[in-house]
């Protein structure tokens, strides 16, 4: 960020900044993402090129975050954070901070919708209904069809995969056992 002579913050990067013991990623080696996972906007996860949506969603993950104390997704590795950006529906905002305003709280999440045209098109539309904010219609805002999910991690995915595979070898333990019980009659 930098505060020039006016007083006025501008902010100058939003994906690649190096803040010390902030998440990093450089994925060099893996794909052509670049970015900071907690911050990164799901068309960029998905190797597509950003826009101006692209930072308007980076700077709504910034303000659910100012106004909670927590980014809306979480993982135990970059990958799995960046993995509930595509698959997951943050808590709204006021379920962490109950004195958030409704239409704020509004405001916060058509910011960081998933699909770039349900989110603000352009920093002036945001910034208008940030200022006029007691004045709007959240009725018009698009809402989530899907239910808020939590993550589900990759220990989590083992976990249940071994579960799954020893019901399975257990069951087919029994039927070898009953088959050759009947065999030997």
């Amino acid at each position: 960020m930098l505060l020039d002579s006016t007083g006025r913050v501008h902010i100058i990067d939003f994906g690649i900044a190096l803040l010390e013991g902030a998440r990093r990623v450089t994925w060099r080696n893996l794909s052509d993402v670049l970015g900071t996972p907690d911050y990164i906007s799901p068309e960029q996860i998905q190797g597509k090129r950003g826009d101006a949506r692209s930072d308007l969603y980076a700077l709504g993950i910034m303000f659910y975050e100012m106004m909670t104390g927590a980014t809306p997704f979480s993982g135990d590795n970059p990958t799995e954070v960046m993995n509930s950006h595509l698959t997951t529906t943050p808590a709204p905002p006021s379920k962490l901070n109950p004195a958030i305003h409704p239409n704020i709280e509004a405001i916060i999440q058509k910011t960081i919708r998933k699909n770039p045209k349900e989110r603000y098109q352009t920093a002036e539309e945001f910034l208008n209904d940030l200022k006029n904010y007691k004045e709007l219609n959240i009725s018009d805002f698009p809402r989530d069809k899907e239910k808020v999910t939590g993550v589900v991690t990759s220990r989590q995915i083992w976990v249940l995969s071994g579960i799954i595979g020893f019901i399975f070898l257990a069951v087919i333990g029994i039927i070898v056992i009953i088959g050759l019980m009947g065999h030997h009659r």
